[in-house]
C-alpha cells in the first residue's frame, strides 16, 4: 500500500538473516518504520542485532517438511523451480493489485537484476549428490557463468532497499512518480528487458500469418 512519507509503515520482511532482507530491514528501521523481521528456524539466531536496533523478529519457516520435498525439490534442473515459483508469485501479484486498487491499496513487484549479495556464493547452491545427471550439461553451462558472476554484480543492495523505500512511501526518488506494478531495479535489468522485448517483437512479426491465420472471417 501506497502512504504519505509522514506516516509509519509496518513491514513483514522475510529472509532477514542476510542479503537484501537484512539491507531492507536496516533501512525502514533508520526511516522509523516498524519492521517484523522473519527468518527460518537455522538462521534465526542471526536476527539478535536486528531486535536490538528495534526491529521485532519472527521465526517464519515456509519449507515444506523435507520429506515433501526429497525427490522434487532437492534437484531441479538449473533454475527451473526457482523460476517458476517467481513467475507464480509474480502473476499473483499482479492479480492482486488489479483486484485490491478500488480499495487504495497495491500489490507491487520488485524486479530486480544481480545485486552483490551472497546469493550466488557456494553457500547457497544446492546439493550435487541431488542432481539429476541427465541435466549435467546444464549444470556444466551454467554454473561457471553463475561463480564468474559472483563478487561483480553491479547492484548495491543499500542503493536498492532505499529506492524500495522510495517507492512505498511514495518519496525520495518516487515522489509525484505514478508508480507501477512492476518495478525494475538494476542496469542489468535494463537491457536484459530491453532484449527479450526487442526479441518477442520480432518473432511476432515473424509469426504474425500464423497468429492471425486462426480468426473467424470478419463477416462471420
Amino acid at each position: 500500500m501506497l502512504r504519505r512519507a509522514s506516516r509509519q509503515l509496518i513491514w513483514l520482511i522475510t529472509g532477514t538473516s542476510y542479503g537484501l532482507g537484512r539491507d531492507l530491514t536496516l533501512a525502514a528501521l533508520r526511516r522509523g518504520d516498524k519492521v517484523i523481521a522473519t527468518s527460518r528456524a537455522r538462521s534465526f539466531d542471526e536476527l539478535a542485532d536486528l531486535k536490538a536496533q528495534g526491529a521485532d523478529i519472527l521465526e517464519l519457516d515456509v519449507t515444506a517438511p523435507p520429506e515433501k520435498l526429497h525427490e522434487v525439490a532437492k534437484g531441479p534442473p538449473a533454475a527451473g523451480l526457482y523460476a517458476s515459483t517467481k513467475y507464480a508469485v509474480r502473476a499473483l501479484a499482479e492479480s492482486l493489485d488489479n483486484e485490491i486498487k478500488p480499495l487504495g491499496l497495491r500489490s507491487i513487484c520488485f524486479e530486480l537484476g544481480y545485486f552483490r549479495t551472497t546469493f550466488l556464493s557456494t553457500d547457497h547452491r544446492g546439493s550435487e549428490k541431488a542432481r539429476i545427471a541427465d541435466y549435467s550439461e546444464v549444470y556444466e553451462k551454467v554454473l561457471p557463468g553463475l561463480a564468474a558472476r559472483n563478487g561483480k554484480q553491479p547492484g548495491d543492495p543499500k542503493k536498492g532497499v532505499e529506492v524500495m523505500l522510495d517507492v512505498v512511501r511514495g518519496e525520495g526518488i518516487a515522489a509525484g512518480k505514478r508508480v507501477p506494478f512492476a518495478v525494475g531495479l538494476g542496469s542489468d535489468y535494463y537491457n536484459i528487458v530491453t532484449d527479450i522485448l526487442d526479441a518477442k517483437k520480432r518473432e511476432l512479426e515473424e509469426w504474425k500469418e500464423v497468429t492471425y491465420s486462426t480468426d473467424l472471417p470478419p463477416d462471420a
